[in-house]
């Protein structure tokens, strides 16, 4: 039983934070909106053509009271291009979750702004 009760506090220790991994697989340069189930936006992040972003959710700070919490996930990602126009949206998305900006739905497309 103590063996038990220990693995259970040690669990909750490193139950501080959960992670996504936010890939911007497209040519565009987008902007992740992560965004609970109850609709508070949990984190806004800037990603580059081609490139990974690991986003950590730290529950510990009040962001969050648990990630577990039915109010928060599963999570919608919202991808939006430059102009603010949506590329697309990532629904049902748990901790831990890899999100590809490919496989969001939506227009998966940005209006390419003309030099002058």
């Amino acid at each position: 039983m103590k063996v038990v009760f220990f693995m259970f506090l040690l669990w909750g220790f490193f139950l501080q934070a959960f992670t996504l991994l936010l890939i911007n697989d497209t040519p565009f340069f987008l902007t992740a909106v992560v965004q609970g189930n109850n609709g508070i936006t949990i984190t806004t992040e800037a990603v580059k053509p081609k490139e990974r972003k690991k986003v950590e959710i730290d529950i510990s700070r009040g962001q969050l009271s648990s990630p577990k919490n039915p109010s928060y996930t599963p999570m919608n990602v919202f991808w939006r291009c430059p102009n603010g126009g949506l590329y697309g949206v990532v629904s049902n998305v748990m901790p831990g979750t890899w999100v590809f900006a490919s496989s969001s739905v939506g227009q998966r497309s940005c209006e390419v702004q003309q030099q002058k």
